[in-house]
Order: C-alpha cells, then sequence, then structure tokens
C-alpha cells in the first residue's frame, strides 16, 4: 500500500469501531453455529471469503473516503524471504512493517477488562491506532474499556518458517481435492499465524477483535486464489461441473453435523444472543451482503466476485508457475470476465536467490530421479532446516491451550516435519544439500 492507502485503510477501522460497525462482524464469527461450520471444515476457505466482502462492503459504506477501498493483505512471504536472506531484522514487528501500521504490540499496558466475553490480561493491551478504538460497545466510558487490542509480543517473536514460500507452496499444492488442500492451508499457514501472534487473535470465536486478522485472512484468501489458478481455472469447468469436480468443491460434515454441499446455504448469522438471523437479514449489517453469492460453490473464483489481485514477488512467480517450472499444461480458457489478476515481474536479489536455489534443487533432484513433487518436499526440507539452525528463532508446536480452543488434534506440520527430519524418519536426499544452502544463504548447518 501507498502511504495515503495505508492512512485510508487504518482510518476506515476506527472508524468502523467508533460506529459499532467492526464489532458486528466479531459478533459473526464468534457466534456458534457460524464458526463451528467455519473452521476445520471442507468450507473454511469458502464461508471466510464471502466474510471478507461483507467487511470490506462495510467499510467502503463509511463515506467518500472509503468508498474506494480494498483489503489489503500481509504479504509475509515477502518479509520471510527478506529476512532469510539479508538478516536485517530478527522480529515480526521488524520484518513485517504491516504490523507496526496497526499499532505494532508494544505500546499499552495490561488490561483485566473483558474483550466480547474473554479477558486477556497476561497481554499487552495495545493502545495505538487504530487499537485505541476497540470497545466491545461502541462508545464505552473508559470505566468500562480500556479502548485496546491484546497482542502478542510482536517485536520479540521470531519470523517462522510457515511463512516462507517453500512452506505456502506445500500447503496451497498438498492434495489432489479442493478439501484437502483447505486443510493443509488452514493447519499452516492460517492456524500456526493465529497462534504465533497470540493475543485475542489466539482466540477461535474473537479473533477478528484485532485487524491484523483481516489482513492474514486476505492472504489465506489470495492462496486459495493461486490452488483456483493452477488446479480449477485450466479445466474449463462449466458451473454444473464446478459443483461436481472435488478440485472446485467438496462437501462434508461440519461441526453441526449437518451436510454441506456445493449448493447449500452459508452458515452465517448475525444479532444479539437471543436474535440470531442470517446476515443478510440483520438490521444493521445485512446491506453488506446484499448480492453475494448463498451458495458455496458460487465462491470459488474471486474475479466473479468482482475483484482480483496484484501478485508480486514469490507469490507472483507460484501464481504463474504453479508448482512447476512452467504453467499446468492444459489448454487455455476464456474465463468471460472483464476482470483479472496481474502478476508483477521479479525484481528483488532477495527472490531470484530463492528462485535460483529451487532450481538447483530440482537440477539435483532430478539425476537422482526424484518426482517434482518429490523434489519441492526435499526443498521444504531444506529450507526447515535452515530455519532451525541459522535463522533467528526455532520451529515449535501449536501450545496445549492453542490446540484445545482450536479444537486440534494433530503437531503442527513443521514441527512434525524437523522431528522426522532429526529422527532420521524423513532425512533429506538431495546430493550435496548443505553445500547448496551454504553457496545460496551462507548457512553452515547439519542434519542430525
Amino acid at each position: 500500500m501507498t502511504a495515503d492507502e495505508q492512512a485510508t485503510y487504518v482510518s476506515a477501522i476506527g472508524l468502523a469501531m467508533d460506529k459499532g460497525l467492526y464489532q458486528k462482524f466479531v459478533y459473526i464469527h464468534q457466534e456458534q453455529m457460524s464458526n463451528r461450520e467455519a473452521h476445520g471444515t471442507c468450507v473454511f476457505l469458502f464461508w471466510h471469503r464471502k466474510y471478507l466482502l461483507g467487511f470490506e462492503n462495510m467499510l467502503r459504506s463509511l463515506g467518500d473516503r472509503y468508498k474506494c477501498l480494498t483489503l489489503p493483505y500481509w504479504d509475509y512471504v515477502q518479509h520471510y524471504s527478506t529476512m532469510q536472506k539479508t538478516r536485517n531484522c530478527n522480529s515480526i514487528e521488524s520484518c513485517s512493517p504491516v504490523t507496526k501500521a496497526l499499532g505494532g504490540s508494544t505500546q499499552g499496558s495490561r488490561s483485566s477488562k473483558a474483550l466480547f466475553g474473554y479477558t486477556f490480561s497476561s497481554f499487552t493491551c495495545v493502545t495505538a491506532e487504530p487499537a485505541n478504538h476497540m470497545c466491545t460497545t461502541a462508545g464505552a466510558s473508559a470505566s468500562q474499556c480500556d479502548h485496546c487490542v491484546p497482542r502478542g509480543n510482536w517485536a520479540n517473536k521470531q519470523m517462522i518458517t510457515d511463512m516462507s514460500i517453500d512452506s505456502v507452496r506445500s500447503s496451497v499444492f498438498s492434495g489432489s481435492t479442493i478439501a484437502s488442500v483447505s486443510n493443509a492451508i488452514e493447519q499452516t499457514p492460517h492456524n500456526i499465524l493465529h497462534g504465533t501472534l497470540d493475543g485475542a487473535l489466539s482466540n477461535v470465536y474473537v479473533s477478528p477483535s484485532d485487524p491484523m486478522f483481516f489482513i492474514h485472512h486476505n492472504t489465506i484468501d489470495l492462496l486459495h486464489t493461486i490452488y483456483y489458478h493452477c488446479r480449477v481455472e485450466p479445466r474449463g469447468l462449466t458451473p454444473a461441473q464446478q459443483q461436481t469436480d472435488t478440485q472446485s468443491f467438496q462437501g462434508c460434515r461440519t461441526g453441526n453435523g449437518v451436510n454441506v454441499g456445493p449448493t447449500s446455504s452459508l452458515t452465517m448469522r448475525a444479532g444479539d444472543v437471543t436474535n440470531k438471523v442470517d446476515v443478510s437479514k440483520d438490521p444493521v449489517v445485512g446491506k453488506f451482503f446484499q448480492g453475494l453469492p448463498t451458495q458455496y460453490y458460487q465462491l470459488t473464483d474471486v474475479r466473479s466476485l468482482g475483484y482480483s489481485y496484484a501478485f508480486k514477488g514469490l507469490l507472483g512467480d507460484m501464481y504463474d508457475k504453479c508448482d512447476g517450472s512452467k504453467m499446468e499444461s492444459f489448454a487455455p480458457t476464456d474465463s468471460g470476465l472483464d476482470i483479472d489478476h496481474i502478476v508483477q515481474p521479479i525484481t528483488l536479489d532477495e527472490n531470484k536467490v530463492s528462485i535460483a536455489m529451487r532450481d538447483r534443487v530440482l537440477e539435483l533432484a532430478s539425476t537422482i530421479g526424484l518426482t517434482q513433487e518429490q523434489a519441492y518436499h526435499e526443498l521444504r526440507k531444506m529450507t526447515l532446516l535452515m530455519h532451525e539452525q541459522c535463522l533467528p528463532g526455532s520451529v515449535a508446536d501449536f501450545t496445549p491451550d492453542f490446540k484445545a480452543m482450536w479444537h486440534i488434534n494433530t503437531t503442527a506440520p513443521a514441527f512434525a516435519l524437523l522431528q522426522a527430519i532429526q529422527s532420521g524418519a524423513d532425512p533429506i536426499v538431495i546430493p550435496g544439500w548443505d553445500a547448496v544452502l551454504m553457496q545460496f544463504y551462507n548457512c553452515s548447518t547439519t542434519q542430525a
């Protein structure tokens, strides 16, 4: 974002909080049936896509200054790549400017006052713009609300390997169906970043009370867009085929005990404790959801919803080349849409280094007969071990409290892979891999 765009976005967030409109979106996410449909299910990506669209419409309604506002995404892949090569920063806050733009994590003090029914007294409750506009009830007095957002210590929290292009690529192209890919993306980078950022963001229900939620989730939406471009778009599916092709949509049973399919309506409810209604019927926020799809399969292609992404850096390279050195070999199709995504060329040296190492590892993998999928897995392992031994911070599992809150019964993917590498269950097999890390990143490491 430009400085003006950033100022406009921060202003919109604060104004939405002052008017109580922002809080309505926290309540939507907190609502039990909505939350159980939105998390740990096959519709995780689709549910949040509609939620983001409603939120963006709300921000645009705030006045002429905001009518063309678009939700930004958090390019932590770029920030990680820069840290990985230059090592000029050593924390999320120092490496990712967007975290400072939304108030950082150090200005404020601890608060014992409840935020949407939860207390976060062990965290700094940040009082910098726009967090200082947040109260459960808009306009609450100082005796009722400390006007702040509880956050983890981002200034002392290192970047995590899940932000790397190799980890992100692994999740986006991890399975043969959209349900398996959705699950992979939900685990990493989605869940692990919620846990890493901590504070309100570590609460599965009221995490949207922190404005970082929307920038984080817009990146998740962008990853879904890359997946669609690489796996679904080249297939040229008709609307009927989009409902049955498991790469486009796949149904499941949600935490509400309800089977959802392609034409199912989304469970997204608003209102107070005793009067829950579909968001489209809510007297306050209903207008922000008018005209948005009501069936899940209609949320597969963002361009049909009226928006597109400007891809840059390594995310742009992944969109352009998918999970290989060439575009998927399908016949080109005409989407019939008036808008399309933009891919900006690679210009930064750190991105060129990342691509050069990727190509070298793929080349070495081919000499020992590895498939492309196996080669990318080797690259993921190399990046992971480099992070553990040459970069700030250590690869960690989800905390027990986070697992309980988010109903997670598995080990964090990066931590599980590191254990497999170190135990010898899944060693790096690329010939001369340690020399490759030294060549491209001046990283001296050992596998055991």
